[in-house]
């Protein structure tokens, strides 16, 4: 039985790629963890946290019908979501 909403599998893993490429190394430098949901019946969810224990914030959550365009929302939120925070310590830096 083949669904109609299917996705192009190479197009899904490009966008897989793409978002882990920008994740892993944003998870060492900023404490993120993530939770990727996906469903043929449901929308797919991205949620990204950062912090540990009851200090853990969430910081990005993407919904989306298309599991290959939740990554490149997730992605494209990490990326504005890291260049917000060297922006901050860039702010920081110079008041010290």
């Amino acid at each position: 039985m083949e669904y109609e909403n299917m996705e192009d599998p190479e197009q899904r893993r490009k966008e897989m790629h793409r978002f882990y490429d920008l994740f892993l190394p944003a998870q060492k430098k900023y404490g993120l963890t993530a939770s990727c949901r996906t469903s043929l019946f449901h929308d797919s969810s991205i949620r990204i946290w950062q912090g540990e224990g009851k200090d853990k914030q969430l910081i990005i959550k993407v919904e989306n019908a298309s599991e290959a365009r939740c990554y490149a929302l997730a992605a494209e939120d990490l990326r504005h979501w890291m260049s917000k925070k060297k922006e901050q310590n860039i702010k920081m830096l110079k008041v010290c």
